[in-house]
């Protein structure tokens, strides 16, 4: 299905919930939820993929606040696989769709007071 990205049939696109074939992770950021939990609508992420102008995303998280499943998840992945280790990645939607880059294609997104990540393709 990696092969097929755009072209998959519908179903195992939906099943794979339209994953897109690649994930950029930027440098770490603390994030104590308990705290005081960002106000995630307001957060702005930018996008640009390369000579193409920048799209802007306000308020556009899939799921409205990323954090939204994690508690779920966890009590599920714990149940059944037990502990979970330190720098387990966990993606919890998008801020801006299916990015159609291509080969080539520089990829560049920034988020507001968080940070930013750079990708030549």
């Amino acid at each position: 299905r990696w092969l097929q990205q755009f072209a998959s049939p519908p179903l195992l696109a939906l099943a794979d919930q339209l994953c897109h074939g690649a994930l950029v992770v930027g440098d770490w950021q603390p994030c104590d939820l308990l705290r005081a939990a960002p106000d995630w609508s307001r957060q702005v992420c930018r996008l640009r993929i390369g000579s193409g102008e920048t799209s802007v995303h306000t308020d556009t998280h899939s799921l409205g606040d990323p954090a939204w499943l994690l508690a779920d998840w966890l009590r599920h992945a714990t149940e059944q696989y037990g502990t979970l280790g330190a720098g387990t990645v966990v993606t919890t939607g998008s801020w801006v769709g299916l990015a159609r880059a291509q080969a080539g294609d520089s990829v560049h997104v920034q988020f507001d007071g968080v940070g930013e990540a750079w990708l030549q393709l």
